[in-house]
């Protein structure tokens, strides 16, 4: 047969049982790391010993129970193993890692081994410092398992001073599986800027596709001669497979215009598309004169509200603004200052603010440079310098927190901003004293730890300062993030403590494998709603079936095959009742406890326009030819070139002797199936327009085999499709044959003696239940109870004439009673 195609309408998509699966307490605890370590600041050093000296490129880990963990840098191959007990800290860094080429990654569109994977036997926590002289940033990794194929990269600007002062933002990617393909879509602002890539092959507007390996990485920096123009923030970048991502700055000012000190690095592992939610809660970082915001929108013309409070819980002010994707996104406050902020002349976003957008965003929080909270040149506030955060959505928030704060003397401070959100329906005071650190509750050291409201929300808020290196835990009732910063002499650093976990949303997709008018193939699959209907470029993430059903079908013959890894169902079959409608039910359950319902009817449009039969009455041993052609005069469907003819005819009084297709014979092409105990004919054959038209036509050849009544209904269907819509045309015609014994009505075999038929009586000798079906097998009276001797006259229940089968439910092996109701 041709291929065709046929439109689906999909009745019912129904999503039950939203059963959450959790793999350990938080979603950055895990059992596989991979970690990277972009440049900071400029590679060469007066010094020969500098990176011994003046670098510390740190990994701290702890964990809520015993572990044994392994780390392998993959550019040296060297192995470390170690064992923690339960809160303790496990620190590394460059001197037991490798030398300063092999960790830094400083390249550029270049596939790099320079990964570090990290394993162990129960979940850890990974902490990332990245840190040379005065200029320090850190992050929180995430574990392979909460990695995505869906990412926007968000920096900085490149920063460019002079030919010595030349310092790239970029973004790292980490691959976790062999033949991970990744397209990196280049967006963000200054395109006019003359900005590229640092080799030079791209600019923003462009797209390239890359291959990685297991544990590689692949890093995309900036190269511009212009400041505070040309950044890559806003790129997207999408692969078939689990990647990580890291967003960083080299080094830089903020504001990048005008001050003389305050430079540092930036970096952050960022977290996919798919995490990304609506609504933020920030804290400033308790600077003069307030902090940097960026908020990145998945969607254009994304509506995006701001509500600042101060810190005594009033509402200070509400703005709102519509920011669009690809370099288009929202930020505050990129002013000029002139080597100080003369009498605070500006100011950042300072207190408590409620980010909230009417679809996903990022939103990420940065501190000043040291000249930022300068009023005058005398001024030696010093303490300060930049370090970017990304807030943690309110979804992400969790019970629990076991996180560290670094060792380093480079930092005289460290600070923690907490943010609660309580359940305003339950007793606020009891979940507020709930809050431990380190089994101590809050509200017994921090005394406005209860009365710190912000508005009349459900969020609380508190910054702890000055505390001490270590490992800490948090504890509570209720939900919370906890953000950890720490600053030193021109030094900061800032990052989560830890994410919470997120429902994992799935939904059922189907895709078209091959469609025509008599069967269908479709493939079933379980993704990730983000990105599910592939919009924007996004790519879904895959969940497997744990189970597939067919709860019901009609007129459909079909059989399905889970893939070898489970994350595809194939399901195909015929459809046997056209032009009438088909239809299927299908359960499938998700990996995640989920489960779906599908229900997809096949239907036709009825457009094709059919000349009538030409013989309307036979008589025994006639030959009968019937002729089968389009409708010219009428028929609106002239772009149709194709057809496929279906000739049926029931009931075995006929013999079919010939069909011609332009005089040649295709009877050979016959089928025959059997219902209950008559045979069905048909014949299915594809034929031209021009076979149907212009005087020519299918013709049928059939012979009359029998002497006795009948009622015979041939039926042509044609078959033909446009585009994604399948279109048919049928005519039936009525024939008698002519004869004179009326009374013979009936054809008995393997007659039971609990039934008796005489002509249209049904005699019971028995109390028996009966069901009646018409000759296509489908049930007109169901169930009916017969008394003993009981007797009823057929053709008083039965409305329509026509073949009818009576079958005894009670004896269901019995074969049934053939009734011809005229």
């Amino acid at each position: 047969m041709k291929t065709h195609i046929y439109k689906i309408i999909i009745v019912l998509f129904i999503l039950l049982n939203t059963t959450t699966i959790y793999s350990q307490e938080n979603a950055s605890e895990g059992t596989r790391f991979l970690i990277a370590f972009p440049q900071n600041e400029r590679t060469s050093s007066s010094r020969f010993d500098d990176f011994n000296i003046n670098v510390k490129l740190a990994i701290y880990i702890s964990s809520s129970s015993d572990a044994s963990i392994t780390l392998r840098n993959h550019s040296n191959n060297r192995v470390i193993t170690r064992t923690i007990k339960k809160d303790e800290v496990l620190t590394l860094d460059n001197l037991e890692l490798g030398k300063q080429n092999e960790i830094e990654e400083t390249s550029d569109g270049q596939v790099s081994n320079k990964v570090i994977e990290i394993t162990s036997d129960n979940p850890i926590s990974v902490f990332v410092i990245n840190s040379k002289n005065n200029t320090s940033d850190g992050y929180l990794a995430y574990p392979v398992s909460e990695w995505g194929n869906n990412y926007i990269h968000n920096s900085f600007y490149h920063h460019y001073v002079s030919s010595s002062q030349n310092r790239s933002s970029g973004f790292t990617i980490l691959s976790m599986e062999d033949n991970t393909t990744v397209n990196i879509n280049m967006k963000g602002r200054g395109a006019n800027s003359n900005g590229t890539t640092k080799s030079g092959n791209y600019k923003i507007g462009e797209k390239f596709t890359i291959i990685l390996n297991k544990n590689q990485s692949y890093t995309v920096k900036t190269k511009s001669t212009t400041n505070n123009a040309f950044d890559l923030s806003g790129s997207l970048v999408t692969s078939d497979k689990s990647i990580g991502l890291l967003s960083f700055h080299e080094r830089t000012y903020i504001p990048q215009l005008s001050p003389i000190k305050g430079r540092d690095h930036l970096i952050e592992m960022m977290q996919p598309l798919s995490n990304w939610r609506n609504k933020f809660v920030s804290l400033d970082f308790n600077r003069r004169y307030g902090d940097f915001f960026r908020v990145l929108p998945l969607k254009d013309d994304t509506k995006l509200i701001i509500k600042n409070y101060l810190k005594n819980g009033i509402l200070n002010t509400i703005d709102t603004v519509i920011i669009g994707t690809g370099g288009d996104f929202y930020e505050y406050n990129n002013a000029t200052i002139k080597d100080y902020n003369l009498n605070g002349q500006s100011s950042g976003i300072k207190d408590i603010t409620i980010w909230e957008a009417d679809s996903p965003i990022l939103v990420t929080q940065y501190a000043y440079s040291q000249d930022w909270d300068k009023i005058s040149s005398q001024d030696n506030s010093d303490k300060y310098d930049p370090f970017m955060l990304n807030l943690i959505n309110e979804e992400q928030f969790t019970n629990n927190i076991n996180f560290l704060v670094p060792n380093y003397n480079d930092f005289k401070s460290h600070n923690l901003n907490i943010v609660i959100k309580v359940d305003t329906t339950k007793n606020i005071v009891d979940q507020l004293e709930s809050v431990e650190f380190d089994g101590v509750p809050l509200y017994i050291s921090n005394a406005n730890f209860k009365t710190n409201r912000i508005g009349y929300t459900e969020y609380y808020w508190l910054q702890l300062v000055e505390v001490i290196s270590g490992v800490h835990r948090i504890n509570s009732n209720v939900r919370l993030a906890a953000f950890l910063y720490g600053f030193g002499e021109t030094d900061s650093y800032g990052m989560q403590t830890a994410i919470g976990n997120l429902p994992l949303i799935d939904t059922l997709v189907t895709s078209t494998n091959t469609y025509d008018c008599n069967s269908f193939s479709r493939n079933y699959n379980i993704k990730s709603t983000f990105g599910a209907d592939g919009s924007q470029g996004y790519i879904p993430k895959n969940y497997k079936f744990s189970d597939f059903e067919v709860i019901s079908s009609n007129g459909i013959i079909y059989e399905f095959q889970m893939s070898n890894d489970s994350l595809t169902v194939n399901f195909s079959g015929f459809l046997t009742n056209m032009p009438n409608e088909s239809s299927y039910i299908i359960t499938a359950t998700s990996e995640t406890g989920k489960v779906f319902f599908d229900t997809v009817y096949y239907k036709f449009k009825e457009s094709i326009t059919l000349n009538n039969p030409s013989v309307s009455k036979i008589t025994p041993g006639d030959e009968i030819y019937f002729t089968a052609s389009l409708n010219e005069s009428i028929d609106s469907l002239s772009n149709l070139s194709n057809y496929t003819i279906s000739f049926n005819f029931h009931r075995e009084w006929f013999e079919l002797l010939d069909f011609e297709i332009l005089g040649e014979s295709v009877v050979n092409q016959l089928v025959s199936t059997t219902i209950n105990d008559t045979i069905y004919y048909k014949l299915t054959y594809d034929i031209a327009r021009s076979d149907i038209t212009g005087g020519n036509s299918a013709v049928i050849l059939l012979k009359s085999l029998l002497n006795i009544d009948s009622i015979f209904t041939p039926q042509f269907t044609l078959f033909s499709k446009d585009a994604n819509d399948c279109y048919y045309g049928s005519k039936s015609d009525t024939m008698n044959v002519d004869l004179c014994v009326h009374d013979l009505r009936v054809i008995e075999m393997n007659w039971k003696k609990d039934l008796v038929l005489k002509e249209s009586i049904l005699i019971s000798n028995s109390s028996t239940v009966i069901s009646i079906y018409d000759y296509q097998g489908k049930e007109i009276i169901s169930d009916y109870f017969l008394d003993e001797g009981e007797e009823i006259d057929l053709n008083t229940i039965l409305i329509y004439k026509g073949l009818y089968f009576i079958k005894n439910t009670i004896t269901g092996n019995s074969l049934p009673l053939k009734y011809f109701h005229f």
